[in-house]
């Protein structure tokens, strides 16, 4: 039992950790703590000297659509876009080396993306971006023009038709008005005639409807920039609060860790020349 105690007991004090002991290498090794911690903070104010600058130029896209009837529910519509969203983002960091990042937003309008660029010239970053953007709504205008054309046409010819009609079943009843007494049976085939004419113009005034519906906001947009474009002043990079904030964090921590593994080598010395 005696054995057992002496095997599992509990560790002697000498092998515990004595924060009195660890207190006195600290103040002993202060001054390599306090050479270290410099070392290292001057390290971070070199990078901040010579890093340079990054500025950040962005803006939100919505990319366009046109309303499409749905051949399977003609009630709700649906939209088509100038160009696949997902074509839309790789074919813009493609063809654009400057642009940084393409994003679009965790919620919200999925056609909505904010381009980034970023170069070390603020006044670079902004036009560079402006000019992306030119180029971006140009080519998608022509799409769009492309799709909404044949729809606006259609809009065109029903609203002719629709004053044609009107004007026919105007003249019908004035002219059904005048042959009531004189001659009661062609005034009676004149109003079936403009029955007819009022149906037509019901069923097309019902079209011209659906079609300004597509053609309408929200269902129908053009490719085009939501707010202003967005330089700011101050450089995105670098973090100068957050590198100096880890400098002296760093710096404190190497010091610290340089002071026990001199200690450490202090002690290994030590005890190889006490052995010999």
């Amino acid at each position: 039992m005696a054995e057992m105690d002496q095997k599992y007991g509990p560790a002697s004090y000498g092998d515990e950790i004595n924060l009195v002991d660890l207190w006195s290498i600290l103040m002993r090794r202060k001054g390599l703590i306090v050479v270290v911690f410099l070392i290292t903070l001057l390290g971070s104010v070199v990078y901040l000297v010579l890093a340079q600058p990054v500025y950040e130029s962005r803006v939100v896209v919505q990319v366009g659509q046109v309303g499409q009837v749905d051949e399977v529910d003609e009630v709700e519509p649906k939209v088509s876009y100038v160009e696949d969203l997902d074509v839309f983002k790789q074919r813009l960091l493609a063809e654009h080396a400057a642009l940084a990042a393409v994003e679009a937003p965790r919620k919200g309008a999925q056609n909505v993306f904010t381009l980034t660029v970023r170069q070390g010239d603020k006044d670079v970053a902004g036009k560079q971006l402006n000019d992306i953007v030119e180029k971006l709504l140009l080519g998608h205008r022509a799409i769009y023009d492309k799709i909404a054309g044949p729809l606006q046409g259609q809009q065109q010819s029903l609203a002719g038709q629709l004053h044609d009609f009107i004007k026919q079943r105007d003249d019908l009843t004035t002219l059904i008005e005048r042959l009531k007494q004189s001659e009661p049976t062609l005034a009676a085939l004149l109003l079936t005639e403009k029955t007819g004419l009022s149906r037509m113009i019901v069923e097309i005034e019902e079209k011209l409807v659906s079609l300004q519906t597509l053609l309408s906001a929200p269902n129908t947009l053009p490719s085009r920039v939501l707010g202003t474009q967005v330089t700011p002043n101050k450089p995105r990079e670098p973090k100068k609060k957050m590198i100096m904030a880890l400098g002296l964090i760093l710096g404190a921590m190497l010091g610290v860790f340089a002071a026990f593994f001199a200690e450490f080598l202090k002690k290994a010395k030590d005890s190889q020349a006490s052995s010999q």
